[in-house]
């Protein structure tokens, strides 16, 4: 990509996120007025909307793709989505190569973690409008690799100030309030799959994860935390829960 288009595109995308930083009361009257919702405000949802989230290493991609498996024997139509997303030709694939080639794209500096975050966000809408609300409508299923949660863990254990931090995170929550997942596994271990990652930072992520995995317990029931201790355990027990949900 030519890089004063490539600049022209990030000031489109940081005007938008200030948009968005700045008028949330203006937001949320337009997306109740979206054609995408019904009378009631919510998402006309004919699909499953399902979540994995966990730190890196916990093993999500694995039981995603075992998930599914799971769902095409029954027959549903499922599509598979992540943030910030690596398809080529998208905005979260390009979100994504910014964010670990930063040099590819910034020789003389590092941009700042709340940059990133920002370009996330802009990813996360992307998708959600243009991904995950269509395939709903038409009543395929969604297997969503990460949620507004990996924001707020990542954004603070990168040491973001909290203020813009929490905006960011508002704004997942409000394209998420239309459409909330039917169900949330996160996925937790002992340390890592990945060995290359820095102890300590994982246990960090891990730990922020579990602690705002129970906050959300206490106000909705979707959400379940299974220790992936045992590859096949956990399986069985995703295989269990994954047939409750469809019987229910």
């Amino acid at each position: 990509m030519d890089f004063y288009i490539f600049r022209i595109y990030v000031d489109l995308v940081v005007f938008n996120i200030g948009f968005w930083l700045s008028a949330p009361g203006l937001l949320i009257k337009f997306w109740n007025r979206s054609k995408l919702v019904s009378s009631s405000g919510y998402v006309k949802k004919n699909g499953l909307f399902i979540v994995f989230e966990g730190a890196d290493g916990t093993g999500k991609s694995s039981i995603s793709t075992f998930a599914k498996k799971n769902f095409a024997k029954v027959g549903l139509d499922v599509v598979n989505a992540s943030f910030p997303g690596k398809d080529d030709n998208t905005l979260g694939g390009l979100v994504y190569d910014i964010h670990h080639n930063q040099k590819k794209y910034f020789s003389s500096r590092i941009i700042s973690n709340d940059s990133i975050q920002a370009l996330h966000i802009a990813a996360h809408i992307d998708c959600i409008q243009n991904v995950i609300i269509p395939s709903l409508k038409d009543g395929r299923c969604i297997l969503l690799d990460r949620y507004w949660w990996s924001t707020y863990v990542y954004g603070k254990a990168g040491g973001m100030n909290s203020g813009i931090l929490d905006r960011l995170c508002s704004i997942d929550k409000l394209m998420f309030s239309k459409i909330l997942p039917d169900k949330i596994f996160l996925l937790t271990r002992d340390s890592s799959l990945k060995k290359e990652t820095p102890v300590d930072h994982w246990r960090k992520l891990n730990n922020e994860y579990l602690k705002l995995a129970k906050n959300e317990q206490k106000i909705s029931d979707n959400i379940s935390i299974i220790f992936n201790k045992d590859y096949k355990k956990t399986l069985e027990t995703i295989k269990n829960l994954l047939h409750k949900l469809l019987n229910h």
